[in-house]
């Protein structure tokens, strides 16, 4: 399939997307927009929780970064005690 009209970001986020470090922390990235859009969890929210500025959880969200995995796990733990 031949890349059209792409931007930078779209570029970058796909090279993010396919250097993730493993799957299953690729799939649970994934599920992280679900769970917090069904328990009414905000960006700001979990920034606010973990002491984080806002903007580097949406990074990860639409996967322009790869959190580590001390942050991948916060994230979890947070969305886990916040009901998600």
């Amino acid at each position: 399939m031949e890349k059209k009209n792409r931007t930078p970001l779209e570029d970058k986020k796909e090279r993010c997307i396919l250097s993730y470090s493993s799957p299953v922390k690729l799939k649970a990235v994934i599920r992280w927009k679900e769970r917090m859009a069904r328990h009414g969890i905000t960006t700001a929210r979990i920034a606010d929780y973990l002491d984080l500025p806002p903007p580097r959880i949406s990074e990860w969200l639409n996967f322009t970064y790869e959190p580590t995995e001390d942050n991948f796990q916060r994230v979890e733990d947070a969305l886990y005690k916040m009901g998600a």
